[in-house]
């Protein structure tokens, strides 16, 4: 399908990164891309422009972009905790070492240390 070669395939690439920013800017060209994305199932589908968005998605079996945004870093932090083998080894104990920073107090390191 055209949409999935040429719109969803950028949509999808580095959202982890762009999805996750709270700059007002890109927060605007966040509304921008939802609102061009629809525009272009709408053309695509030859809807007519009262035709609702969830049905537009739903014809396409597709995401919205922010459940795109949430289901790329679900798959993210599943492949953290059960296909570690397949990511980079900067991401190996990425979450572990988060967890541990958070809970772990300077007593309890001296504890641990000793």
């Amino acid at each position: 399908m055209i949409y999935f070669a040429f719109v969803h395939s950028h949509l999808a690439y580095g959202i982890e990164i762009y999805g996750n920013t709270y700059i007002k800017l890109n927060h605007l060209n966040k509304v921008g891309l939802i609102i061009l994305n629809n525009k272009l199932l709408r053309i695509l589908q030859n809807a007519p422009r009262d035709t609702p968005v969830v049905k537009l998605y739903a014809n396409f079996n597709t995401l919205t972009l922010p459940e795109l945004h949430t289901y790329q870093i679900l798959k993210f932090v599943h492949n953290c905790i059960y296909h570690q083998n397949k990511l980079p080894p900067i991401f190996c104990n990425y979450f572990l070492r988060i967890i541990c920073s958070i809970y772990i107090t300077p007593a309890l390191e001296r504890v641990l240390s000793s």
